[in-house]
């Protein structure tokens, strides 16, 4: 071996081959109502139902670590909820404020000024019970 030929190792647990294989499937519905009143009010609400389903795993991870399939030639066995949020609903208003004066500098400041909120309420991930690190105390860290 030559003398400014350096071998360099390092020490490798687990190498873990994550193909490009995964499906996602998502369905949605949703209703959209809007309403405008005179004097310049307008109302907007929507509501969604989705569905969503992947046979990846890293989606369905409660802290959206990495994972490994069982079976990497059965990804079928995988298939279970994604990021699934089932449903989701939001409300919006918006007020076109009149303007303070019919004439002068007063008007030309309060004029086009427009009042607007949201309110968004919406289900959360599905839960999945993990534990972490190395429970079998091999010395390998999956995922």
């Amino acid at each position: 071996m030559d003398a400014r030929t350096t071998r360099i190792c390092f020490p490798v647990s687990t190498i873990n081959l994550l193909e490009n294989t995964a499906q996602s499937w998502y369905d949605a519905g949703y209703i959209n109502i809007r309403r405008r009143y005179s004097g310049g009010l307008t109302f907007l609400a929507n509501y969604t139902w989705a569905k969503d389903l992947s046979n990846a795993p890293d989606f369905r991870s409660p802290m959206f670590e990495s994972s490994i399939p069982q079976n990497n030639s059965a990804l079928s066995a995988e298939k279970g909820p994604a990021c699934d949020i089932r449903h989701r609903f939001s409300l919006s208003a918006v007020f076109d404020v009149p303007a303070w004066d019919r004439t002068g500098v007063v008007r030309a400041v309060t004029k086009d000024w427009h009042l607007s909120t949201v309110y968004q309420v919406q289900t959360g991930f599905p839960f999945t019970v993990s534990v972490f690190g190395d429970t079998a105390n091999s010395g390998t860290v999956p995922g």
